[in-house]
């Protein structure tokens, strides 16, 4: 957000919330539950969804209302878009719900970046496994592999198993949303959509009035759009990825996205060790002992290398 902004609402606005972003126009939520078309009131005011926000109601102002004033964020979701620059996605979350399925095949390594943000955020994460009425034996079916699941449980990360299609597993993935303000992620296809549809009662509804609004077909390609939930709380439905890249901290930081990395560190002889070259390694160790799986060790120096900023420093040797 940029920093020369009034620290007040000027005087008659309205407080509300973005739930939805597309193209100049945002969709702002009243005290009431109303929903107004707003646009921003100055250039360098720049709402996401979820942000707590004062705005000037349509009427005195024209046809559509005018967002004034942007509170301070708890948080940013950002991705790294093509040209290497943060680019924010939504705020104010909670809990970072990584969706996965059969179809498209899963991406572990789209996985742990998103798991590295949720983490480097300080959100609460799970990961969903859709569509698992889908049975291995069906002709040319496949299933997320166990192995994969059961790596994330070992990490402690919950595991729902569910299906838009039948509900199974929908009351407990219900359960984890309630009272949170979660953004659910993961590739086009995963049915992340179709989960919303069946977890909030009227969302087809507000896709269609955002896409009406947009002129650019279902929000599942434009936009971002947050639901309220029956049980209290919020859910982000993103538009689906091929690729995510966290913007990342200093490298020495890279690896507190990583929980059990971080846990081993400790062990390390330098305090600056970024677990690559350097001698005596308490986290190599423990990749080559399998307590660190090799997969999430490769994923790890993935994001280092794209952080692209190594510390060359020498290491420290810890006191």
């Amino acid at each position: 957000m940029p920093d020369k902004l009034p620290p007040h609402p000027p005087s008659g606005a309205l407080p509300g919330l973005v739930v939805a972003r597309y193209r100049r126009e945002f969709l702002v939520e009243d005290t009431e539950g109303r929903r107004h078309r707003c646009l921003a009131g100055r250039r360098e005011l720049r709402p996401l969804v979820g942000d707590r926000i004062a705005f000037t109601p349509a009427g005195h102002t024209g046809d559509v209302g005018r967002v004034e004033h942007i509170e301070p964020r708890d948080n940013c979701l950002e991705r790294i878009d093509s040209r290497g620059r943060p680019e924010p996605l939504a705020a104010n979350l909670t809990q970072l719900v990584v969706v996965v399925a059969p179809h498209p095949p899963p991406d572990p390594l789209l996985v742990d970046r998103f798991l590295c943000a949720a983490r480097l955020l300080d959100l609460r994460a799970c990961l969903v496994s859709n569509k698992s009425d889908i049975h291995p034996e069906a002709d040319g079916a496949a299933t997320v592999p166990d192995e994969l699941l059961d790596q994330y449980r070992a990490l402690d990360y919950p595991v729902i198993e569910c299906s838009a299609l039948t509900g199974a597993g929908l009351a407990t993935l219900a359960a984890r949303l309630a009272g949170e303000v979660s953004s659910l992620v993961g590739q086009s296809g995963v049915g992340k959509s179709s989960l919303v549809n069946r977890l909030v009662p009227d969302a087809d509804q507000a896709v269609g009035e955002v896409s009406a609004r947009s002129g650019e077909g279902r929000h599942t390609t434009t936009t971002a759009l947050a639901h309220r939930l029956p049980d209290g709380g919020l859910v982000v439905d993103f538009p689906g990825v091929r690729g995510y890249s966290p913007p990342l901290p200093a490298p020495a930081r890279v690896q507190l996205g990583f929980r059990e990395i971080e846990a081993e560190a400790a062990g390390c002889r330098f305090g600056n060790c970024l677990h690559q070259e350097e001698p005596d390694c308490a986290v190599k160790r423990a990749v080559e002992a399998g307590r660190i799986s090799a997969r999430r060790y490769a994923s790890y120096l993935d994001l280092l290398r794209l952080a692209g900023r190594f510390d060359r420093a020498t290491p420290r040797k810890r006191s």
